[in-house]
Order: structure tokens, then sequence, then C-alpha cells
């Protein structure tokens, strides 16, 4: 009798599983497991139910000391004693905590980490060292495998996070370079700036974030007033939501932007907006490995970024984008300034942002994923993985 293989994904939100790991979803799918999702419900648990995914709901806080997570802890517990997963996979930070004493608790024999970004970095505020790594440093020996998407996270794991395993690092979560192809969205182009009423002249720089403190839209408004100011006519799409929407719409209205700066709210059309754009920005003050950057790199859109961990992966300045430090308007000022009145070298960063994209296509990253499940699972079973789970198993 064959009992069906069974794996499960744990986050915060369903929305994280629907925007970062569909594909290694699926990936299992084919390889005939049965696949669980263990994250707060939210829209995103429909159209996950409609990939065949068994969603449970299990509401977990961002912080991580609310006696909420004890209920959650508990709630994942019994689930996976139940369901008996031979895998578990578990991303965001407290969900990440969670999972990972289930897995313990639940004797789940390989249990596995992605890291989107730890909040110990370098520059990180000290409360953020002294909460976030010594958890880390707690849970490393309950993480068979601990898999990185940038290398200032990797190479701090692998000399401080003892993995029971290994430590990975794998390229982000993969991004869609067909979707980007910057000839199948020109229709889309032009359609966006007649709809816009973006004028021939008119420079389009563009943010694709949530609009928080973090993603650091402010910056990037402050840049353009001072761009604007030497006779540049440049519109700035920011496209998100998020709970500094008033304050960047008063900031942009203060500096005399408000026919400049446009808040596009959530967008279904991302290709045909970067394919608009003559320049992509994200001035985040922390993040992983940006999904966003990745998909301009697709598309072959330079990029102005902030010389922060994850983006510092993706953007070489001066060859693909510029990077600027964090705050620093006058120099965020002049490499927009730089970028946008050199339409040849433009063309050329284009160019080459578009060749540097070919490591992380999803199916790349989706392969890289499965070897690394294979691995885990054959150390797990003591290299008895494929007598363990017959044909349907994953490759070795």
């Amino acid at each position: 009798m064959n009992v069906q293989k069974k794996a499960a994904f744990v986050a915060s939100v369903y929305r994280h599983f629907e925007l970062f790991h569909v594909p290694v979803m699926e990936m299992l799918q084919r390889a005939g497991y049965e696949v669980h999702a263990f994250a707060e419900d939210d829209y995103a648990k429909v159209r996950l139910q409609e990939r065949g995914i068994v969603c449970h709901d299990i509401p977990i806080a961002r912080s991580p000391l609310r006696w909420q997570n004890v209920r959650a802890a508990r709630a994942l517990i019994g689930h996976f004693k139940r369901e008996q997963f031979e895998l578990v996979h578990v991303h965001t930070p407290v969900a990440s905590i969670i999972g990972r004493i289930a897995g313990k608790f639940a004797k789940t024999p390989a249990v596995l980490y992605t890291a989107h970004g730890f909040h110990f970095f370098q520059g990180a505020p000290l409360p953020f060292w002294l909460l976030y790594y010594p958890v880390e440093r707690l849970m490393a020996p309950w993480t068979d495998v601990l898999i990185t998407i940038n290398r200032e996270d990797y190479e701090r794991a692998s000399s401080r996070l003892p993995a029971r395993q290994s430590i990975k690092y794998v390229p982000g979560v993969g991004v869609d370079v067909e979707r980007f192809q910057p000839e199948i969205t020109q229709a889309g182009r032009e359609r966006l700036r007649a709809e816009l009423q973006i004028a021939p002249e008119e420079h389009v720089v563009l943010c694709i974030a949530e609009l928080n403190d973090n993603k650091n839209q402010i910056q990037l408004i402050e840049a353009v007033h001072r761009v604007t100011e030497r006779g540049l006519r440049v519109r700035c799409l920011l496209v998100g939501v998020g709970e500094q929407d008033t304050i960047l719409l008063q900031r942009a209205k203060d500096l005399g932007l408000q026919d400049q700066v446009q808040l596009l709210g959530y967008r279904l059309d991302v290709p045909e907006l970067i394919a608009l754009s003559d320049v992509c920005t994200l001035l985040s003050k922390r993040e992983g490995l940006p999904r966003f950057l990745l998909e301009a790199m697709a598309s072959g859109r330079p990029i102005l970024a902030t010389n922060i961990r994850g983006s510092r992966d993706l953007v070489q300045d001066g060859e693909t984008g510029r990077l600027v430090p964090i705050g620093d308007v006058e120099a965020t000022a002049d490499a927009l300034y730089d970028l946008l009145t050199q339409p040849e070298r433009l063309a050329e960063m284009g160019r080459e942002i578009r060749e540097r994209v070919q490591p992380y296509r999803t199916e790349n990253v989706v392969q890289q994923i499965e070897d690394i499940y294979a691995e885990a699972l054959r150390v797990a079973y003591k290299g008895q993985a494929s007598k363990r789970f017959g044909r349907g198993g994953l490759p070795s």
C-alpha cells in the first residue's frame, strides 16, 4: 500500500506563498507530494487551494513575544504529528521559529528554513542583533538546512549559525524572465503612457514596493524634487499600498510635485509598468533579495538602489545601475540625473543587466531547491531516500 507523501510550508500569511513559492510547491506536487500550507488567512488562500494546496489557518503574530504564537505553536505541533510530513519548509521570521519548534516536537525528518533577509545585518540597529541573532543561533540546531538568498547572509550564517546539516545559498526565489521580455510589453508601454498622460519628453521613474518606512519612498520623492529643479521633467510612479500613502502624498504636495508623483496602488500590469519606465528604483533600508529588482533586470531596466545587502548582489554600481547611501538625497539626485541624461549609457546598462539575470531564473532556482530537498531527505534517511519514497520520490 502506497502512502501519500506530504510536505508542508509555514509562513505568516498565505500571500507570501503565492508571491514567492508556488513554483516550488508545484514541483513537489509533480514529484507526488500532497502539499500543505500553514499561515494566517488572507486573499491568497483561495488561489492556493485552486492549485490543489491544502491550507490550514494558523494566526501568527509578527511580534515574537505575543501569547498568540504559543497557541500557534501548539496547533502546528498537532498538525505535524497527525500529518507526518516528510519535509517542512518554513519562511518569515516568527513563523519560521514556530515551524521549526513544531518540526522538532513532531520529529519531522527534514526541516528547512529560507531566511529572506536576517534582521541582524551589517549596520542593523543593536536591538535587532540582541533580539533576533540569539533566537536564530538557538534555532539553528533544529534546522536541517538553512537557505540564504544573498551573499552577506550566507557568509554570516556559515560562520555563526550551526545548522544540523548545511547552509545553502540560493539566488532568491526566482523570476519568470519570459514574462518581462521588452518586446512583449511594448504595446502595454504605449497604452500606459496615454492612460497616465505622460508627455513624450517626461522621464519615467518607477518604484514597486509596499508604502512603508523601510521601503523609503520619501528619499526618492526628495531626489525627484532636486532633479526637477535642474530642469528635467520626471514622472515618479509609486506602485503598492501601505500605511505611508498619506505621508508620501503630502510630502509630494509640499514640494510642488503633486502632478509628478503618482501613487498607483496595487497593480496587475507589472511587466508593462516596468517596460514603461526609464529607471527602476528601490531605496530600501533593508532587503533580502528584492523581487522587484529582479523583474527590472529581466526587462532590461537600469536600477537605482541603496547600497544595502541584497541590492548589492544585483546591481553593480556604474555598470548596471547606481548604488547610493541610505538617506543621502543629494547623492540620489545626482545618480538619477546622470542616468536620465545619458540615454546611450542607460541603454548599455539595460543590455548588461538583462545578461546578468540568467542565474535568477525561476527554473534554475526551483532546480536548486529540488536538489536541496533530495539531499536533505537522503541525509535524514541515511541514504535510504530512494527506497523509502519509491519511484515518486524527488530525483537524486
